[in-house]
């Protein structure tokens, strides 16, 4: 089930609202980069995990001269998978107005406005929509 993930991710963060706990999240970058690698199982997670560790602990050091345009470009290279999505607003638009225009209005809102800020208009819309 695709959505078992975002439901966990919900019930944890419903949970930790009552205690003394971070939120959790999850990076769609590496998300998208392990999706793309063919990865499919929880061991990807631990695995990148590491791999996140050693390289903040041993290679972080390495990019604090770079400037943060190069940082963002790589940012970018990585998020290239998610860009591609405005190649399916025109299908989208065809199967559903409504749909897409909560698309563009939730990415325009996340773009212009920052994610939190543009995140809340995109709900508050979508609401509107039904």
């Amino acid at each position: 089930d695709d959505n078992q993930e975002l439901i966990a991710y919900g019930a944890s963060n419903l949970f930790s609202s009552f205690f003394s706990c971070f939120v959790g999240s999850t990076s769609i970058s590496r998300t998208s980069v392990a999706d793309a690698a063919g990865m499919k199982s929880q061991l990807m997670t631990f695995v990148s995990a590491v791999l996140l560790l050693l390289v903040l602990l041993f290679i972080g050091p390495l990019f604090r001269p770079l400037q943060q345009c190069v940082l963002a470009s790589i940012i970018v290279v990585n998020l290239k998978s998610m860009f591609r999505l405005f190649n399916e607003l025109k299908p989208l638009w065809k199967v559903s107005k409504v749909d897409c225009m909560v698309w563009i209005v939730t990415w325009l809102a996340v773009t212009l406005l920052g994610l939190d800020l543009g995140l809340g208009v995109g709900v508050g819309f979508s609401l509107l929509t039904i």
